[in-house]
């Protein structure tokens, strides 16, 4: 993942939200205050001929 992070190459993400209207409108992710300080919570999705698709190893 830091990999990934550092390569600047565009990263997709699955974030999972009842908010998707306020996402697309303000075109950013906050982070969740509560007990992980600062989380955002996405999952990693790989690129495939077929489209995007959650990873299915976890992250090191």
């Amino acid at each position: 993942m830091t990999d990934a992070l550092a390569s600047g190459k565009p990263m997709y993400l699955l974030h999972t939200t009842k908010h998707i209207d306020a996402i697309r409108t303000s075109q950013q992710l906050h982070v969740s205050t509560g007990c992980l300080v600062g989380a955002l919570y996405c999952s990693p999705l790989v690129s495939e001929r077929e489209g995007l698709r959650p990873t299915t190893s976890a992250p090191t």
